[in-house]
């Protein structure tokens, strides 16, 4: 998500860390503490349809006459069955149930409402304090009492430019996770229409299904190639995921009775985070090459639907190919937060014709050659071509 203030532009993103205490049941006591406010508040959302209309924050106001005892000290219709609650844990649980309130109202069909959550924890000001990126204090519910405790955190960084919103504590099967949502300021070099005008310079991607994940060319305007780069993982990354989906079928065959996502949940969790990690590793590298070249914009190839729907069924969900679309996610946030743009450009005849005389080429493995003596990699000369209809459609907007 991006936020704009006049000129000033900001990114945000979200740092997640492990983290470790030496009270993990106080955490688990303060979770359930937490959802049992946010079933109260959801079932008095839903028994006042006519606070739908409103907006979190006058639904969280009306919520609250019904059920906390003002200065005026005069009864509430429905107290809350709690004394001691604090102020930021009671709106974290209500903003909570507003949203699955009004999720819940907004189906076409109505069944039966949630009986209970098991949600994580939004921590407001006053819940937690003496955050950066290697430990925390938390306000917690011990079964008796609110108290602080001290927790260290491991896995992430948090920028030191940065300014950290409300952190969420969410609890996996094994661990307990921090994840804090940061804002950035991006360095601002000028409007897109403003870097046309200027000495423009681009950097083509090409994906590939084989070891090079992706083949970047930075280019100038006049089409020359100032650097290239490869960068490669795509055959260890299809090694690693076929030796799980092996041990995935290996499973299903001792076990065919059970389901095939019960059966094998650590094994699709393994496979899910190793298609993130190097998804966050390449578009990493792509991002910081481009910085490093001074790259303005970075260009992405536009594929219409039929090649998303053969092609990518064809390679399968496991193949390098198919890392491409986390890629390109990750690439419109990291991007932006150097200050470069992300934009699509046609992959039409990229492949088909000579990067240098545009003549009609022939391809062989991972080399091309055309009728004029032009040969070298395949995969540079359609990153190169990418490049050049991409400058073809900007000199339009000049």
């Amino acid at each position: 998500m991006i936020e704009m203030a006049e000129k000033n532009y900001y990114s945000m993103t979200t740092k997640r860390f492990t983290l470790r205490t030496a009270h993990n049941g106080w955490l688990s006591a303060t979770r359930k503490f937490y959802n049992d406010v946010l079933y109260f508040y959801y079932k008095l959302f839903l028994e006042h349809p006519e606070f739908y209309s409103l907006t979190n924050q006058k639904a969280m106001r009306a919520l609250e006459c019904l059920s906390i005892v003002g200065r005026d000290k005069k009864p509430v219709a429905n107290p809350l069955p709690w004394e001691g609650v604090p102020l930021y844990f009671r709106r974290a649980a209500i903003n909570s149930a507003l949203a699955a309130g009004k999720s819940y109202l907004s189906r076409e069909e109505q069944t039966c409402p949630s009986q209970e959550f098991s949600s994580g924890i939004t921590l407001y000001k006053g819940m937690y304090k003496d955050l950066d990126s290697h430990s925390i204090r938390v306000k917690v519910w011990n079964g008796e009492k609110w108290c602080w405790i001290h927790g260290r955190l491991s896995g992430s960084e948090i920028p030191a430019d940065a300014s950290c919103l409300s952190p969420r504590l969410v609890f996996r099967e094994k661990q307990i996770e921090l994840h804090v949502p940061i804002r950035q300021s991006v360095s601002n070099r000028g409007t897109l229409k403003q870097r046309i005008g200027k000495e423009l310079r681009i950097c083509a991607v090409q994906f590939t299904n084989g070891d090079s994940i992706a083949v970047c060319c930075v280019m100038n305007r006049d089409y020359t190639v100032e650097a290239v780069k490869f960068f490669r993982g795509g055959t260890a990354y299809m090694n690693r995921c076929q030796r799980i989906l092996d041990k995935i079928e290996k499973s299903q065959k001792a076990s065919p009775k059970e389901t095939d996502k019960d059966a094998n949940k650590k094994y699709w969790k393994k496979l899910k985070d190793i298609h993130e990690d190097i998804s966050h590793q390449i578009s990493r590298k792509i991002v910081n090459f481009s910085k490093e070249n001074n790259a303005d914009i970075v260009i992405l190839p536009k594929y219409d639907s039929a090649y998303s729907k053969y092609v990518m069924a064809a390679v399968g969900k496991w193949s390098p190919l198919y890392v491409s679309y986390s890629i390109r996610r990750q690439l419109q946030y990291k991007a932006w937060q150097e200050g470069i743009f992300v934009l699509d450009s046609s992959v039409s005849d990229i492949g088909r014709v000579c990067a240098k005389c545009g003549a009609p080429v022939q391809r062989k493995g991972e080399l091309f050659f055309c009728e004029n003596g032009h040969q070298g990699n395949r995969w540079v000369n359609s990153a190169c071509n990418l490049g050049k209809k991409a400058y073809e459609s900007l000199e339009k907007h000049i």
